[in-house]
């Protein structure tokens, strides 16, 4: 799944061996490294993709392919069916719920965090009503977000797990760049996406970078559908300003959400591993017919 630098060594070796190679959750090449393609034609038999536009990108290689759908979208089904009795958070009358999600890894909180902090507390200069959530997906995190929150000198609630309740409850939804934004779509939330880059980085990056969409909500629709920032500095008050907009701007807003429901009326439906594992076993299966060769020395077919 996914990551290539090691998976590449598995299925060189999978091939010395003769051993058929299926990728499922394919490395996004799309985005970044796309001269890899040729090696991945070496490696893999068959691809299984998870994002429509993958399909075609790598038809146009050579490679067989089929899309099956994004797994996330099993496991928000399933959740929603289950913890539907889940009450959300409350709120005021009047009262906007901001939520910050940073993402899952050490260095995403310790780039990200402080800069959607300061935005948030400028939102809060403007619209004094509003609650701030702080998304913890992992308890071992807690103390290093409650440090950074502490700085900021914000009155924010940091809440651990419970990322679907967060989600729902809440008006916008200021996160980076990952899986979390199908996540937030998938409930159709306003919110804004960020990318935290050095200059240097960036520099270094863009000639590389093969779509204009950093979020993937943007990539799939492709289109624009949720404010994307792509930051070389701590530009928070354009953050801010994005955000109050959406939280006032009516039209603004509800063009957001119909914009997120429709792509997840298109991608969000679930049983994307079922299909996934009906691929599987239909290559399997052509890999292991029978194959009737005549003989040139015999009127009897041999079977092999």
């Amino acid at each position: 799944m996914d990551y290539c630098g090691f998976n590449f060594q598995l299925a060189r070796a999978a091939k010395k061996l003769k051993i058929p190679v299926i990728y499922y959750i394919t490395p996004q090449l799309w985005a970044h490294g796309p001269w890899r393609i040729k090696k991945l034609r070496k490696l893999v038999d068959f691809l299984i993709v998870i994002y429509p536009f993958e399909k075609s990108f790598y038809e146009t290689s050579g490679l067989p392919v089929t899309y099956v759908g994004h797994p996330l979208f099993d496991e928000l089904d399933r959740e929603r069916r289950i913890n539907n009795h889940l009450s959300m958070e409350e709120k005021q009358v009047g009262e906007y719920i901001v939520s910050l999600l940073p993402g899952s890894r050490k260095q995403e909180i310790i780039r990200l965090l402080p800069l959607l902090l300061r935005a948030a507390k400028q939102i809060k200069q403007t619209i004094p009503s509003i609650k701030i959530l702080v998304s913890c997906t992992s308890e071992q995190y807690f103390s290093l977000i409650r440090l950074i929150v502490e700085a900021s000198h914000l009155p924010a609630e940091i809440i651990v797990g419970c990322v679907r309740k967060i989600i729902q409850s809440s008006d916008i939804c200021l996160a980076g760049s990952g899986t979390v934004t199908l996540q937030i779509a998938y409930y159709h939330t306003p919110m804004l996406i960020v990318y935290k880059i050095s200059p240097f980085a960036y520099f270094i990056a863009r000639p590389f970078l093969t779509t204009p969409y950093i979020g993937l909500v943007n990539i799939l629709a492709n289109k624009m559908i949720v404010p994307e920032t792509l930051m070389c500095s701590n530009n928070y008050s354009r953050l801010a300003n994005q955000a109050i907009e959406l939280l006032r701007n009516n039209q603004k807003r509800h063009l957001c959400i119909e914009n997120l429901r429709s792509l997840m009326d298109d991608i969000g439906k679930p049983g994307a591993s079922e299909r996934a594992a009906e691929e599987i076993f239909r290559f399997l299966r052509q890999e292991t017919q029978p194959v009737i060769v005549k003989s040139e020395t015999n009127s009897n077919d041999k079977m092999i």
